[in-house]
C-alpha cells in the first residue's frame, strides 16, 4: 500500500536548535499519521537467534535500523546480559515479524550494498573503482570503500563493516572531495 505524503503539511519544528526535523501536524512523528490510514496488526519481535523478545503494533509503522523504544509501541524484554543495550530493527518480514538485535550485533553490520539507479554527476567521467568515499546520512561520516560493477548494477564494498544501514537510504559517492554520484541502497541478495 502506498500513501501519498506530498500534501501532508507540517506546522511545527522540533525545539532543538538548528533542527530540520519536522513534526507531522499535531502528532509526534509519522506513526500516528499512518495509524489513521493503516489498521494496527500486533506482531512479534524475535532476536536474530530466533529468541522471542516482545511485541510491536505493526511492522509497517517502523523502519529497518530504527531504535526499539517502548513509547513507539515496540515492547521487548531484554535478556539479562543485554539489559543496558539499545536494540535496533534488523529485518522486517512479510508475516508481520520483526527481527531486532542489540547495538554491535553482527546482524546490524554490513560490508557491501547494492546501489540502485546510480546517478553520475558527469556520465562521461569514468568512476574510479577504488579509494572512494561514501556518505550515507546527511552530514554523516565518510566511509572508505570501492565500487564494483555487477552486470547493470553497482555494488559498494566498505573497507570496514558499517552499522545500521538500510535498504532505501541514499548513498553519495565522493572521489577525494568531489561528489561523483549517488543512488539508493539495496540489500545484497
Amino acid at each position: 500500500m502506498k500513501i501519498n505524503l506530498s500534501n501532508w503539511k507540517s506546522n511545527k519544528k522540533t525545539n532543538k536548535k538548528n533542527s530540520k526535523k519536522k513534526r507531522f501536524g499535531k502528532t509526534n512523528g509519522i506513526k500516528p499519521f499512518l495509524e489513521t490510514k493503516i489498521k494496527q496488526k500486533i506482531g512479534k519481535i524475535f532476536s536474530p537467534e530466533n529468541n522471542f523478545l516482545g511485541t510491536h503494533e505493526g511492522s509497517v509503522y517502523y523502519t529497518i535500523g530504527q531504535r526499539i523504544e517502548n513509547h513507539l509501541g515496540l515492547k521487548i524484554e531484554k535478556p539479562k546480559e543485554h539489559a543496558q543495550d539499545r536494540y535496533y530493527i534488523v529485518e522486517k518480514r512479510k508475516d508481520n515479524l520483526i527481527i531486532a538485535g542489540p547495538k554491535g550485533h553482527p546482524s546490524l553490520l554490513k560490508r557491501e550494498i547494492i546501489i540502485h539507479n546510480l546517478h553520475q554527476i558527469n556520465p562521461k567521467e569514468k568512476i574510479p573503482d577504488s579509494r572512494l568515499k561514501a556518505r550515507i546520512r546527511h552530514l554523516g561520516q565518510f566511509h572508505t570503500g570501492k565500487l564494483r560493477k555487477e552486470g547493470d548494477k553497482y555494488a559498494f564494498i566498505f573497507q570496514k563493516q558499517i552499522e545500521a544501514i538500510a535498504a532505501g537510504q541514499s548513498i553519495v559517492l565522493y572521489n577525494k572531495n568531489k561528489v561523483i554520484g549517488g543512488g539508493e541502497m539495496r540489500n545484497k541478495p
